[in-house]
C-alpha cells in the first residue's frame, strides 16, 4: 500500500510531537455560567464539523498537517464558554492552568486562546476554523489596527495573491473573503514576501500592459503595491513577534 507524502509527514509528526509546530488544541472547561448558556469557541469539539473526515483524530491531523510549516510551536486554546471570556483570562484559575499546561511544551511554545464562538452556519472543519478564521480573520483585524491607514487592498490582487497560495491554503473562493487565507499562509510561511512582490508585479503589469516596460505610471503603481505588501508582511511579523514575547496571545477573528 502506498502512502501520500501528506500521510508520512502526519506520521512523523505524530512520532516527534514535541517538534510539531501545532502541538495540540486543547480544552479549558469554563463553568461561570448554566450549561445552556455557554457558548463554546471556535475549534471547541463542540464546534467542530461532524463530518467523518475530521472528526476525533482526523480533526488534529488536518491542523497539524496544515501548520507544519510554522516556524513556532503553537498550543491552541478551545474555552468550553466564550460569554465572559475576559473574567477567564483575569481569574487565577487560568492563569495556575496555562503555567501548568506551559510545562508540558517545549520553551517557546505560544498559547493562543480563542476569545469567541463560531458564527451560525459558518463552516467548522479545521481549513476553515484553525486556518481561516482563527490565524486568517484575526490577522485581519490586527492588519486594521496596526495599519489603520490600510483602508482598503484591491480586490484583483488579493485574488492574484490567493490564486499563488498552496492549493490546500486556498480555503475560501468569495473574492471578498480571501484576505484572511493570504495573511494566514504568510505566517505559516507558505507565501514569501519574493513571491508576493512578484505576484504585485505581475498584477500591475496586467492593470497597466501599456506601461508595463518601465512607465512613470506603472512604476508609481508598483511602487504603491509593494507598499502594501510590506506593509501586510509587517503586520503579520509584528503579532507573531508580540506572540512571540508573551507566549501568549488571544485568537479573536471577530
Amino acid at each position: 500500500m502506498r502512502i501520500t507524502e501528506g500521510a508520512l509527514r502526519r506520521i512523523i509528526r505524530e512520532e516527534i510531537i514535541g517538534e510539531a509546530p501545532l502541538d495540540d488544541i486543547i480544552t479549558y472547561d469554563v463553568d461561570q455560567r448554566p450549561r445552556r448558556l455557554r457558548s463554546p469557541s471556535v475549534a471547541h469539539p463542540r464546534s467542530r464539523s461532524r463530518y467523518k473526515r475530521v472528526s476525533g483524530k482526523g480533526y488534529m491531523d488536518i491542523a497539524r498537517d496544515l501548520m507544519r510549516s510554522t516556524k513556532d510551536n503553537w498550543v491552541i486554546i478551545t474555552p468550553s464558554d466564550t460569554g465572559r471570556i475576559k473574567m477567564t483570562l483575569d481569574s487565577t484559575r487560568f492563569k495556575e492552568w496555562l503555567e501548568e499546561k506551559r510545562k508540558h511544551h517545549p520553551p517557546g511554545t505560544i498559547f493562543a486562546l480563542v476569545g469567541i464562538a463560531p458564527l451560525d452556519n459558518d463552516f467548522r472543519t479545521p481549513e476553515w476554523s484553525v486556518i481561516h478564521d482563527l490565524f486568517g480573520h484575526t490577522l485581519e483585524e490586527e492588519l486594521g489596527q496596526r495599519r489603520p491607514q490600510m483602508t482598503s487592498i484591491p480586490a484583483e490582487l488579493v485574488w492574484a495573491l490567493h490564486r499563488s497560495l498552496p492549493r490546500e491554503l486556498q480555503i475560501s473562493k468569495s473574492r471578498k473573503d480571501q484576505l484572511p487565507d493570504v495573511l494566514s499562509a504568510i505566517l505559516l510561511g507558505d507565501l514569501t514576501p519574493d513571491t508576493a512582490h512578484q505576484v504585485a508585479k505581475d498584477y500591475v503589469a496586467e492593470l497597466l500592459p501599456a506601461d508595463s516596460g518601465g512607465g512613470s505610471r506603472f512604476e508609481s503603481q508598483l511602487r504603491e503595491h509593494s507598499e502594501l505588501i510590506d506593509n501586510i508582511f509587517a503586520v503579520v511579523d509584528e503579532f507573531v513577534e508580540d506572540a512571540r514575547a508573551a507566549g501568549f496571545v488571544e485568537l479573536k477573528p471577530w
